[in-house]
């Protein structure tokens, strides 16, 4: 899922030989972007319109916020129906993994200033500038799980970690989202991860807008030859962690996921 509410559609090959309820999720969800796209762009040409008066800007700006925020459901559906059919590979590239956290913390800071929450991040010394990855995947997980707590979090702080170590010639990237919101227990927590995560309302809170946020940032974990999983415990709030292999060294290279 683009985190500017930006369709997939490059990635959207379909699968004559996979079963019909994925293959309709691929198709309905492939044209309803489509026209979603078209929705989205008009609006954003309305807008600088500088003759609509203020309700009628209003009106075009609620209608911007809504398309925006079904095409993030349309692409969690479509991103799950890829991962959920193996289909969905990882592009990677050297990026910078420090201006990485810096962006994305920036995308939720309004969100928790108006909530009055802090926001904290913390680098091991040993962890690299640079990385070899696909930055816009390990975006979309940090995003969720950032967005998942400020939604989640009344007051307190919120604190990413991310630390590292050394393995078989790869880095092991150890990311950590703590924050002081709601509680979890053992049964929720062993369930969050699974589509749809909807049993309670702390899953509901947690797996955001579609049900679906969290099982994709297990299947890119997994992409990414990693692991995610939280720790809960009354009255402290919830910890969020995520390894990924990444590589050190510059150059491009590709990971594949079996089919």
């Amino acid at each position: 899922m683009g985190l500017e509410g930006e369709s997939h559609e490059n990635e959207h090959a379909v699968d004559a030989n996979a079963p019909e309820s994925s293959w309709l999720l691929f198709a309905m969800g492939h044209e309803i972007c489509n026209s979603m796209n078209s929705i989205i762009g008009m609006t954003s040409i309305l807008l600088q319109d500088e003759t609509l008066t203020s309700d009628q800007r209003e009106f075009v700006e609620n209608i911007k916020i809504s398309g925006d925020a079904l095409m993030k459901v349309l692409n969690d559906i479509i991103d799950f129906s890829r991962l959920e059919k193996k289909k969905l590979t990882l592009n990677t590239h050297p990026f910078s993994l420090r201006r990485l956290v810096e962006e994305t913390l920036s995308l939720i800071s309004i969100d928790a200033a108006r909530k009055g929450l802090v926001l904290l991040h913390r680098f091991n010394g040993s962890v690299p500038d640079e990385i070899v990855q696909d930055k816009m995947r390990l975006e979309q997980i940090l995003f969720n799980l950032l967005d998942s707590a400020v939604k989640c979090t009344d007051s307190g702080e919120i604190c990413l970690n991310i630390s590292c170590q050394e393995e078989q010639g790869d880095l092991e990237i150890h990311f950590s989202v703590l924050d002081t919101g709601l509680d979890l227990s053992r049964e929720a927590a062993e369930d969050l991860f699974n589509p749809p995560a909807e049993k309670d309302p702390l899953c509901s809170c947690r797996s955001g807008r579609s049900g679906l946020g969290l099982a994709i940032c297990k299947g890119l974990v997994e992409l990414m030859e990693g692991r995610i999983w939280v720790e809960s415990a009354e009255g402290t709030g919830s910890t969020f962690h995520f390894t990924i292999k990444a590589n050190p060294r510059a150059g491009v290279r590709k990971i594949w996921r079996e089919n």
